[in-house]
């Protein structure tokens, strides 16, 4: 698979923005708008883990019935988002049907977007959020899927980083429970961390005047 040319433009787009001027939820919405068209799938969720005294996670989708399941993720603290932002490991679930929490099980039946691949948003030992790419009979996702997208997601985590530096709080993941998931469903791919952003200041002595 590549990229699409799109999801470079905005991609580019989004790194030439200073933290001071990103309109965040705006952007993500972009994201989940031009993911399904530019990197696969049907639809596309969001998630933000913030501390509970800073905001509430944030979730974004590209439409009415991708955000229900992002919200039945947040609601119960389980599933495949929740997960993953806590492991910082990617997750390929074939049918969302078969596993908990029950309101995502059911959102998925009935949207039928029942498949799913989901990308954490780290930095080293940071947790962000994760992007979810659900799928449907006619698009499903696959687990290449994660390689095409990465280059969007090392601009999105690195203006992530700029605006926890801007913000002065640190990030926590969300809580997540323990969820019963039938081995033979569920997949998992190890991503490498990425490398966190070099401030200016961590720059080797050798280069300092």
């Amino acid at each position: 698979m590549h990229v699409d040319s799109s999801l470079m433009s905005l991609a580019l787009h989004v790194g030439r923005m200073t933290a001071a001027d990103l309109d965040l939820p705006a952007v993500l919405q972009q994201l989940c708008s031009a993911l399904p068209i530019s990197a696969g799938g049907a639809a596309a969720v969001i998630m933000l883990a913030e501390p509970p005294d800073v905001a509430p996670t944030l979730v974004v989708a590209t439409d009415a019935q991708a955000r229900w399941i992002g919200e039945a993720q947040r609601r119960a603290g389980s599933g495949p988002l929740p997960g993953v932002i806590r492991s910082g490991r990617a997750l390929l679930t074939p049918d969302l049907t078969r596993i908990g929490p029950p309101e995502l099980a059911a959102a998925a039946a009935q949207s039928g977007l029942t498949s799913s691949l989901v990308v954490p948003l780290a930095a080293a030992d940071e947790r962000f959020g994760g992007l979810q790419l659900l799928g449907n009979a006619r698009r499903p996702v696959e687990a290449a899927q994660a390689d095409v997208v990465r280059p969007l997601l090392d601009v999105l985590v690195a203006r992530l980083v700029d605006v926890r530096a801007l913000r002065g709080f640190t990030v926590t993941p969300i809580p997540v429970r323990a969820v019963r998931v039938d081995p033979g469903d569920v997949a998992t791919t190890a991503i490498p961390a990425l490398p966190r952003p070099r401030r200016p200041q961590e720059r080797p002595a050798r280069h300092r005047r």
